[in-house]
């Protein structure tokens, strides 16, 4: 399987930590910026964590060619500081597809939100709880992903997950 790079808003995209005081207007932190590309580092989670469920034989960054049999592309579609519920929290929404290189067929798509309480009202409370909010949308959609290839693969008759590239 190969990965290509989480697609991000131009929001995320300007390095500048995000936080929302209404669902409506969003503010940005003048002086605490990403140490790291959030999109490229949600593509590194999931690639990780692909490789830890064990569902394909190898997983691999994209880079154009075609020596993959399937092809995972997706969205950081938020991640942000939420100000206007009860206390301070984060919400990460992540979706995602995987394709079949071969007929050109979706064989799976997932979605997950998750929003996590933050415990102290400071940036690095805020970025701890982002990255724990993180982790669990990507456990979330790789636990749907390897139990709907199992089960396709399940009804086709075919034995283990892991054969797959």
């Amino acid at each position: 399987m190969a990965v290509q790079p989480f697609e991000t808003p131009a929001y995320l995209r300007q390095g500048r930590i995000v936080y929302r005081q209404s669902p409506e207007q969003i503010g940005f932190y003048d002086y605490h910026r990403w140490a790291s590309d959030p999109g490229q580092v949600v593509t590194g989670a999931m690639m990780d964590c692909v490789r830890s469920a064990g569902i394909f034989s190898f997983v691999e960054a994209y880079d154009g060619q075609e020596n993959a049999d399937y092809l995972l592309s997706g969205r950081l579609e938020r991640l942000d500081e939420l100000d206007y519920k009860n206390g301070v929290q984060v919400e990460v929404t992540l979706a995602a597809q995987l394709v079949n290189r071969r007929t050109g067929a979706v064989v799976w798509t997932g979605d997950s939100t998750t929003t996590t309480n933050v415990s102290q009202r400071e940036v690095s409370s805020v970025v701890h709880a982002m990255d724990q909010a993180t982790q669990k949308s990507v456990e979330q959609l790789v636990t749907d992903m390897k139990k709907q290839l199992t089960a396709t693969l399940r009804a086709a008759g075919t034995s283990g997950v892991s054969a797959a590239n």
